[in-house]
């Protein structure tokens, strides 16, 4: 059993606890980081009679640096960011995670140690989950840009032959035309029929066909320089 079946089983007594936990807060803002609700521990930490429902984020939790809080929100629960905050008027530090919520913030704050050392060791577990965190956004990126790549790839590509398709033809030709009349440059361009394929595949049948045309592009892609482009044109 995980922690969010945990939750899902046995809602009532984790909510009683997050309401009447002194570590921990649990706070929700609308668009404009204005409180809309928050748990017993704020007020209590606060010494405020009620609690502070309708105060701007920014006078209950400061940053470390500058003057005003800006929340770190994430969009989806497997990729909350820790952020370090500090409770206003006071030295308690929370390590806060920030969610975004249909119109507003969900934010979870958890009391950091009080002694030099428990705030070091906060701060080096904290900059552990963000070098883990990096490293897994960076492993997305590499996959996602793996992605792109392929895609343009597979758009730019006849898929029989392996050739470049018409329209990636189309796209590097203007660019070549445009280059060659700039520098007054020869360009070349080749165009090569097989004649009688139509007789091929009503004789052979058009998987032959299909094999004509793959061992042909096969033998333009390697008689082409690097600098050239063999494309299937088509038609």
């Amino acid at each position: 059993m995980n922690i969010t079946e945990i939750v899902e089983r046995y809602p009532e007594p984790i909510a009683r606890f997050l309401n009447s936990s002194v570590t921990s807060l649990v706070l929700v803002t609308d668009e404009e980081y204005v409180l809309t609700f928050c748990n017993k521990s704020l007020k209590q930490k606060l010494h405020l009679p009620v609690e502070p429902v309708g105060a701007p984020l920014g006078s209950i939790l400061c940053p470390l640096e500058g003057e005003e809080v800006f929340l770190t929100a994430s969009s989806s629960p497997n990729s909350l960011v820790p952020q370090i905050l500090r409770l206003c008027n006071s030295q308690d530090l929370y390590r806060c995670y920030a969610y975004k919520i249909d119109g507003g913030y969900l934010i979870l704050g958890d009391k950091m140690g009080s002694t030099e050392n428990e705030i070091l060791e906060s701060m080096s577990h904290l900059n552990n989950e963000l070098s883990a965190m990096s490293r897994e956004l960076s492993k997305k990126n590499r996959e996602l840009q793996q992605a792109n790549e392929r895609i343009t790839q597979i758009a730019r590509t006849d898929s029989l032959t392996g050739l470049a398709n018409r329209g990636y033809f189309h796209e590097r030709f203007k660019e070549a035309f445009a280059q060659a009349k700039r520098h007054s440059l020869k360009l070349t361009v080749l165009l090569a029929d097989l004649d009688h394929f139509k007789r091929v595949n009503d004789t052979y049948g058009h998987d032959v066909g299909d094999q004509l045309l793959q061992v042909f592009g096969l033998i333009l892609a390697r008689k082409c320089r690097t600098e050239d482009l063999a494309a299937r044109y088509g038609g």
